[in-house]
């Protein structure tokens, strides 16, 4: 069981001086894996979304914040897309 993230997209600050960014992860997950932990570096996390990489409809598909931390729930083996929007550095 094997859960594995990797930081896809990074833009810069939106708007310039806020500190407000924007993060994309892909994630995998293998051998029966449901989910895991993503470290944004994030003090603060605003908001999140994911997108599975499958043509099959996700029964459970939800994530857990703390600090600057991402705990993604999904079905098992499912790939796909984490969205994370924050601001700061933890």
């Amino acid at each position: 069981m094997a859960f594995t993230s990797a930081l896809k997209a990074y833009p810069p600050a939106r708007p310039a001086g806020s500190g407000f960014r924007k993060q994309v992860w892909t994630y995998t997950n293998t051998g029966g894996s449901t989910g895991g932990a993503v470290e944004t570096g994030f003090a603060f996390i605003e908001s999140t979304s994911t997108t599975q990489n499958s043509a099959a409809v996700a029964s459970q598909a939800s994530s857990v914040i703390a600090a600057g931390t991402v705990t993604l729930i999904t079905d098992a083996d499912v790939d796909g897309e984490l969205t994370v929007c924050g601001r700061g550095v933890a």
